[in-house]
């Protein structure tokens, strides 16, 4: 069984065949469903260049970048779930997550840092920690939208 490979299941019941498959998850696939509720595929740029290409310029731009750094993979959103923290915020399939902005304290003060995923890996390790730093933690979530940033409050749910 290897995650993300459609697994054939074929049952015998009154006397029918039935044939489903279902496709199994990571267990950082998983996670990233119950803390957010979404789930994504990478987006590399072998994939899809432009995209990447757009995604990397935007978040140059949004953080006053003089050049752009073309970073290697975005996680774009195949699924939300109904009810979850994704689905309240009016995230859709399709959606390419940016980043995250993390509070990071410094001295004597905070600085905002926006962290970014090519992985789900990364993606779940950084939702775990970010959840377990603050109760019912929220950070803003940066998306692209056809070509538009979209932000918002993501509330991230500790396990």
């Amino acid at each position: 069984i290897v995650a993300d490979r459609p697994l054939s299941i074929t049952v015998r019941r009154n006397g029918r065949e039935i044939t489903r498959s279902p496709v199994p998850m990571s267990n950082a696939a998983w996670t990233i469903v119950r803390r957010v509720g979404m789930e994504f595929k990478r987006v590399t740029t072998e994939k899809n260049r432009k995209l990447v290409e757009l995604a990397s310029r935007e978040i140059a731009r949004e953080l006053r970048q003089r050049r752009p750094r073309l970073l290697p993979a975005f996680l774009q959103v195949t699924r939300v779930v109904k009810g979850s923290a994704a689905h309240a915020l009016g995230i859709e399939k399709g959606d390419l997550l940016l980043g995250i902005v993390d509070r990071v304290p410094e001295m004597f003060r905070t600085s905002k840092v926006l962290r970014t995923y090519s992985t789900l890996t990364e993606l779940n390790d950084s939702l775990h920690v970010l959840a377990g730093r603050y109760r019912n933690a929220e950070y803003e979530i940066w998306l692209l939208r056809e070509g538009e940033l979209l932000d918002g409050p993501l509330d991230i749910r500790r396990l």
